[in-house]
């Protein structure tokens, strides 16, 4: 397969304390562009490999999501750090724990993934499950309307403008997809393995599904960190990219410690 092509890097930006590649994964209705804006924030520190997932963007819908992406990460030399947004969160994880000697480090903001409800069993959030229930079967309109304003705030549909309202329609096939993998545990980890450094960004405004999901993952990976960022909802890494970004590059410059510490552990263990 072709490999993806880097985001723009731009120079000026503070540097950033790391030398891996960055492995970006866009959450749904997205595309990899949206990690342009981190590639600008990190410089020329690192190279941003940001792919777009099958049914986005450039990348056809028929191929197989995690072997595209274990593919494209085959590409990149030595350990990345993989960052992720939403859905791309439950991504992340997969291919951490699938391929945990290509990958350094994982960082997620507002991770969308399976959590475990009082009977055991990995599950739906109820809040999701509820936003699906809701949205399957909807004509493609209102199902896109539902789901950003889920995500974003009441009413957010209604203040596109008809062309961004047009290309967002034109996902909700792939939007269907993600829930549909969601639902059918593709993208669940039973028995996690990866030991790198996990991190979680939080925004205080997302949808309490996110508090339900990062207490899942904190409970998972012994190692990981959780992070909230006041003030922001799910969507700030496209709508307060001047914050997240920081943010991630701060999480990434503390990487090599964590992973010294770690690996300090095992050895005393």
């Amino acid at each position: 397969m072709k490999a993806p092509s880097s985001t723009a890097r731009h120079a000026g930006a503070p540097p950033l304390q790391s030398t891996a590649p960055i492995f970006a994964i866009h959450g749904s209705a997205s595309t990899g562009r949206q990690w342009q804006s981190l590639a600008a924030c990190l410089g020329s520190a690192s190279a941003v490999i940001a792919p777009d997932l099958p049914g986005y963007g450039g990348t056809p819908p028929d191929l197989d999501r995690l072997s595209y992406l274990e593919a494209a990460l085959s590409q990149v030399p030595g350990p990345v750090d993989v960052v992720a947004h939403s859905f791309g969160g439950a991504v992340a994880l997969m291919l951490a724990n699938r391929n945990p000697g290509q990958v350094r480090s994982v960082t997620l903001y507002d991770p969308v993934m399976p959590v475990t409800d009082a009977r055991g069993p990995a599950c739906m959030a109820p809040d999701l499950r509820a936003l699906w229930t809701g949205l399957r079967g909807q004509p493609a309109p209102v199902m896109m309307a539902r789901f950003l304003d889920f995500w974003c705030a009441p009413g957010m549909w209604d203040r596109l403008s008809p062309q961004r309202q047009a290309g967002l329609i034109a996902l909700s096939g792939s939007l269907t997809r993600d829930f549909e993998e969601i639902c059918a545990g593709v993208w669940n980890v039973p028995r996690p393995g990866y030991r790198g450094p996990v991190t979680v960004l939080r925004g205080s405004r997302s949808p309490r599904v996110t508090v339900d999901v990062s207490d899942r993952i904190l409970a998972q990976y012994p190692q990981a960190r959780c992070s909230v960022m006041p003030g922001l909802g799910h969507m700030a890494p496209l709508t307060h990219a001047d914050q997240v970004n920081p943010a991630i590059a701060a999480v990434l410059s503390g990487v090599p410690a964590r992973c010294a510490a770690l690996r300090a552990l095992r050895s005393a263990a």
